[in-house]
């Protein structure tokens, strides 16, 4: 889940894993290119949030518009929409 959606500056990334995992968080456009690698690690079981000014990543400079997040856990692959304001 992400919130809130669209994110003008600063949002917040909610999952949840039901066993410990590694997990990958990066952003890509329409077209399925990779913009920016967000997060690497591994995480325990449980609910995590990722604040997405805690990312490294320089939000401002993107140009409005969709964008996708894509959230690799283990063997399980969640891509969800993303509007940038």
């Amino acid at each position: 889940v992400v919130y809130p959606n669209p994110v003008s500056r600063s949002g917040q990334i909610e999952f949840e894993l039901p066993a410990g995992s590694s997990v990958s968080l990066s952003l890509t456009n329409m077209h399925g290119q990779r913009i920016a690698d967000l997060y690497s690690g591994v995480r325990a079981k449980g609910v995590h949030r990722i604040p997405l000014g805690n990312t490294g990543f320089e939000w401002g400079k993107l140009p409005k518009g969709m964008y996708f997040l894509q959230l690799l856990m283990g063997d399980k692959k969640l891509v969800r929409p993303l509007m940038i304001e």
